[in-house]
């Protein structure tokens, strides 16, 4: 039964070729059809609007995906894969109607609880990985009039148990502690295999 992965890219990314691009053949290998969703280069002052845009213009198209997708082999599996400011994109549009049914937020720039971590009711789990010494997290929390959080940081803390924490930096054979070393080909192929494996079937 075939799946579907939507992977999109962080906010200083070119198109995601550097980062969640590189997960492709891991998830094709897994049986999913994969597309790259990249919205390229915004200001820095305007990202927050973008983001909203973005949003809710993915939000049609996921739908009739998943229509489609449930028509030709009788799945409903749509699953969001986002680095970054890719997470936040990726909640918004879950919460605004896009119905995925599972959400990966890698090193995600997020708030750790709160309304800005609510998802759409079609998701039945997300899967956060988080790396403590990720620096680029950290400070983006202090920067005014944005939304960026240090969910890739310390992982969620809120109640919802939809949302489940991987400690990539400290909990497995081989670490990831920075903002997007986790794409770098030796961690990649360490973790790669695990962040598709870690998707309830």
């Amino acid at each position: 039964m075939s799946r579907i992965a939507v992977l999109v890219h962080g906010f200083a990314s070119k198109g995601g070729k550097g980062s969640t691009d590189k997960l492709r053949p891991y998830f094709e290998a897994a049986g999913y059809r994969v597309y790259e969703l990249d919205y390229g280069w915004t200001l820095f002052p305007t990202y927050t609007r973008a983001n909203k845009k973005l949003a809710l213009s993915w939000v049609g198209w996921a739908r009739a995906l998943a229509a489609l997708q449930k028509d030709l082999t009788g799945s409903d599996e749509l699953v969001g894969v986002g680095h970054s400011n890719g997470c936040a994109i990726l909640r918004l549009s879950s919460w605004l109607g896009a119905p995925f049914t599972q959400l990966v937020f890698i090193n995600p720039a997020l708030n750790t609880k709160g309304r800005k971590t609510r998802i759409g009711p079609t998701v039945k789990r997300v899967h956060v990985w988080h790396s403590p010494s990720d620096k680029a997290l950290r400070v983006a929390r202090w920067l005014p009039f944005h939304t960026w959080g240090r969910m890739g940081a310390v992982g969620y803390k809120g109640d919802d148990p939809s949302y489940v924490n991987y400690n990539k930096e400290d909990d497995f054979e081989r670490s990831s502690s920075l903002h997007g070393d986790v794409f770098d080909p030796p961690k990649l192929k360490y973790f790669g295999p695990l962040i598709v494996d870690a998707l309830e079937p």
